[in-house]
Parts: structure tokens; sequence; C-alpha cells
């Protein structure tokens, strides 16, 4: 979902999952709030409908982030990945 919002340049509000979407969405991109704290995922909502410069700084982040997770740089990625090992 997040990769999706990024490509359409929608700024993230996340939680610190440790599972690597805070990799996918860092600090420039996303706003991460902590787990189970509803007020402080409610002051992120409101703060970026207020703030249009953060709003357009995150989107334009988001936006230019998402060209690193294309389909086809991610797959020439993984051939480089595999070709190394083989190598090794």
């Amino acid at each position: 979902v997040q990769l999706e919002a990024m490509s359409y340049g929608i700024p993230i509000i996340n939680t610190m999952l440790n599972n690597g979407v805070n990799y996918l969405a860092p600090n420039n991109i996303a706003v991460t709030c902590q787990i189970k704290k509803i007020d402080q995922l409610s002051d992120s909502i409101n703060n970026l409908i207020k703030d249009k410069e953060k709003y357009n700084k995150l989107s334009l982040n988001s936006l230019n982030r998402s060209y690193l997770f294309v389909a086809d740089k991610m797959r020439k990625e993984h051939y480089k990945i595999y070709n190394e090992i083989i190598e090794d």
C-alpha cells in the first residue's frame, strides 16, 4: 500500500513495525507514529492537512523514491546480486 501511495506522490503515515515497512518509507517520505497511539496518528494527519509545505515536500520525496522500486530496476538489482553470488 505504501509503495502504491508513493507512486502517486502521496505522503505516508505509518507505524514503527520493525518489519521493513520503515525502510520502504523513511522519515523524509513518511510520518511514523508509535503503535496504538491514536492521538499521534490523528495529529499527524491533521498536521499534514494544515502544513501544505510539508505535505508537498513529503509528496515529492515519495514520488522520487517510488522510482527505486520500479520492476525493471528491481529485476536488474536482483540479477546483480545473483551474479555476485555465482561469481563467489
